[in-house]
C-alpha cells in the first residue's frame, strides 16, 4: 500500500512539471525497492532505486540507459534491516510498527551526521540525486512534527552540499514552501 501511495504522489508530480516548459519529456518513472538486473532497467526518465542493491558500476550502466537515476533514502525512519541501524545506537523518537522501523531523532547531532554519511555514501555511487522519503512524518499531523524545522534544515544542508544533485521530496507537501 505504501508503494502505491509513493507512486501516486511521485508520478503526477513529475509529469506535471512538463507544464512549466523545461523541455524534458518526463513520461516514465520506474521505482524499485528490490534488486533487478541493471540491463533490464532501460528507457525511463526517472529511475528510483534502493541504493544498497547496486554497485557504482551498475549505477553507471543504469544511468547510461535512462535520463536520471536517484536513490531512495528516508530522512525520518530507519528500518531494523538497514546496515546503518546499529550505528544510530537507539537514538530514536519512537517506532513505526507497520514498517518495523524507528523514527529518527533529528535533535541528535549524531543522527544528522549519520544521515549525512549515508547521503555521502549513496551519492558516491554515482546517483544523480536522492528520493527523500518520510517527509510527511514531519508535517503537523506526523509522528515527528516537533522536528519540522530540523528536517527542513537537513534538506537545505543536503542541497547546499550537493547542489549539482536533484532532490525529489516524497510527500510532506505542507513543507514544500520551505524545502522547495
Amino acid at each position: 500500500m505504501q508503494l502505491i501511495k509513493i507512486i501516486l504522489f511521485v508520478l503526477p508530480s513529475l509529469l506535471v512539471s512538463d507544464a512549466f516548459g523545461n523541455g524534458i519529456n518526463k513520461n516514465s518513472v520506474f521505482v524499485c525497492y528490490g534488486r533487478l538486473d541493471p540491463e533490464a532497467i532501460k528507457g525511463y526518465s526517472y529511475v528510483i532505486l534502493e541504493s544498497k542493491y547496486y554497485t557504482f558500476y551498475e549505477v553507471q550502466r543504469i544511468k547510461s540507459q535512462n535520463e536520471k537515476v536517484v536513490a531512495y533514502i528516508s530522512l525520518g525512519e530507519i528500518n531494523t534491516n538497514s546496515a546503518y541501524f546499529q550505528q544510530f545506537n537507539s537514538d530514536f523518537s519512537g517506532k513505526n510498527e507497520v514498517w518495523n522501523s524507528h523514527y529518527l531523532n533529528l535533535k541528535s547531532e549524531k543522527t544528522t551526521e549519520l544521515l549525512m554519511k549515508m547521503v555521502d555514501n549513496i551519492l558516491a555511487n554515482g546517483y544523480d540525486g536522492l528520493f527523500l522519503d518520510n517527509i510527511d512524518n514531519f508535517s503537523d499531523y506526523g509522528p515527528q512534527s516537533n522536528q519540522k524545522a530540523l528536517v527542513v534544515q537537513l534538506i537545505k544542508r543536503i542541497k547546499t552540499e550537493y547542489f549539482n544533485h536533484i532532490l525529489i521530496q516524497n510527500a510532506g507537501l505542507e513543507l514544500i514552501n520551505e524545502t522547495g
